[in-house]
């Protein structure tokens, strides 16, 4: 409910963006609240050098929270990309066996190998399971941060850490262009491979990161910036700063590398599925409405028909104190409520008989959730935002063997592949570049779609005309 809550006004700034926003009231007549503001960076846009973001994104983080069907979507990215674990491939001989490796190959190897093995300072965290926290951050805000840290004396990467995409605001472009070298990894005429520099100009960016009702802040510096940057004010350190006697080289922003999912109109990435933001809201408000309906009971199993009957004041008392304590839970369902009445027939030329009727009305009752239909139109919407097949998502019931393989290979080439070398792309050219591993790659596992009855009978066939069965 929370999240519906902070999200239930969606306030256009032009025909083109919209932002989700927390509903505030104010009135001139009153003094205003002193508490944060909801966006801890609210007051640090514009002017203040920061970018704001085209939604807000601790509301955007909540999302999973509201939604049965974005939560499993999510976990389905996370599991078919991430959580598959990763190798440290040579680049060349892959097919020649582990002998004609190289000691130059071995020794990168193992160097790199050794980084992501050990790339979490944190006490049982594993590389894994940060790129699970990155890529939950990822799908669902839309951006992910990892912060890199170096050795102090080589500089050097040492490690990896992840910051919550939410905390995370980025800082305007510079106004200036700065030089600096860009590792890449280059073939040479005699078919090695090598680490060699090109040099480019860049216009940077800084991060911040401030958490929720505190006002301290952290800066960090773009993947590249060869500037050394006050991680306390996000500004450029001087000849003169390091001067200082309060100067310690302690004070020095890390790098962070940015991972997003593209939005042309904004430097910050946005999740898929914000397409389906009132989707999600729908799903939410069926869900509760059904699930009022089924604790409060609103239409009661049987009703009372008084003719030519006056209740009592007690019955009277009796029946509004058994609505108010017992009509609206599930536990009235055979709940019998006595009531008795006195005859009318006082003053009346032809009284009639007097009687009480039980009229039942559980044929009227709701048998089953409203808006069934709706929702699940709604979780296709949804699992169509992430291009998921269904049985991705737990529903397998009416699948074949044949339609489950071609789902998982569909899944596989067209969404989970894409992703990780896309991801992987990115570690090499930033982390394994860095450690001058040429002659390595970083590899995400793949899981195995391979369909052995095929290959069986591909190769029984095989051996019959004449192939080789090996």
């Amino acid at each position: 409910m929370a999240a519906a809550t902070q999200a239930e006004e969606i306030l256009h700034k032009n025909q083109y963006v919209a932002k989700v926003i927390p509903i505030q009231v104010r009135k001139d007549t009153r003094g205003v609240s002193r508490s944060l503001p909801e966006d801890p960076f609210e007051s640090q846009y514009g002017d203040g050098g920061i970018v704001e973001p085209p939604y807000d994104l601790f509301t955007l983080a909540m999302m999973p929270e509201a939604s049965s069907e974005l939560g499993p979507a999510i976990e389905a990215m996370v599991v078919n990309i991430e959580k598959l674990g990763h190798r440290i491939v040579p680049r060349d001989g892959m097919r020649k066996g582990e002998e004609a490796l190289s000691p130059q190959v071995k020794s990168e190897r193992a160097k790199v190998g050794n980084f992501f093995a050990n790339a979490s300072l944190e006490p049982n965290q594993t590389f894994t399971s940060l790129r699970e926290s990155w890529r939950y951050d990822l799908e669902t805000t839309g951006n992910a941060y990892a912060e890199v840290i170096p050795f102090m004396m080589t500089g050097e990467p040492a490690g990896l850490k992840h910051l919550p995409s939410w905390q995370m605001r980025l800082r305007k472009e510079d106004d200036e262009y700065t030089e600096y070298n860009v590792k890449r990894t280059v073939q040479q005429d005699d078919g090695t491979w090598k680490i060699e520099t090109f040099p480019y100009r860049k216009r940077f960016r800084r991060f911040v990161q401030i958490q929720e009702k505190k006002t301290n802040r952290v800066f960090f510096k773009e993947w590249g910036d060869p500037r050394d940057i006050d991680s306390r004010t996000g500004e450029e350190v001087t000849d003169e700063v390091r001067g200082r006697d309060d100067w310690s080289d302690e004070f020095l922003a890390n790098e962070v590398i940015h991972l997003k999912l593209y939005c042309s109109r904004s430097p910050y990435g946005i999740p898929r599925w914000i397409g389906n933001l009132f989707t999600i809201f729908g799903n939410r408000a069926a869900e509760v409405i059904n699930y009022t309906t089924f604790r409060s009971n609103n239409i009661p199993a049987m009703m009372l028909l008084a003719t030519n009957v006056q209740l009592t004041e007690a019955s009277i008392e009796r029946i509004q104190k058994f609505v108010e304590e017992r009509i609206q839970g599930d536990d009235n369902y055979s709940t019998i409520l006595l009531v008795e009445g006195e005859p009318i027939a006082e003053g009346m030329k032809d009284p009639g008989v007097m009687k009480l009727d039980v009229k039942e009305l559980t044929q009227v009752q709701h048998t089953d959730a409203l808006f069934v239909n709706y929702m699940e139109r709604n979780d296709d919407k949804i699992r169509r935002a992430f291009r998921l097949p269904p049985i991705f998502m737990g529903r397998a019931d009416d699948y074949t063997r044949a339609t489950a393989d071609s789902s998982r290979k569909v899944g596989e080439e067209q969404v989970f592949r894409p992703e990780r070398n896309h991801e992987d792309a990115i570690w090499n050219q930033t982390i394994v570049a860095a450690l001058d591993a040429a002659n390595v790659l970083f590899r995400s596992n793949t899981p195995d779609v391979t369909d052995n009855y095929e290959l069986t009978q591909l190769l029984a066939v095989a051996e019959r005309s004449g192939g080789p069965a090996h």
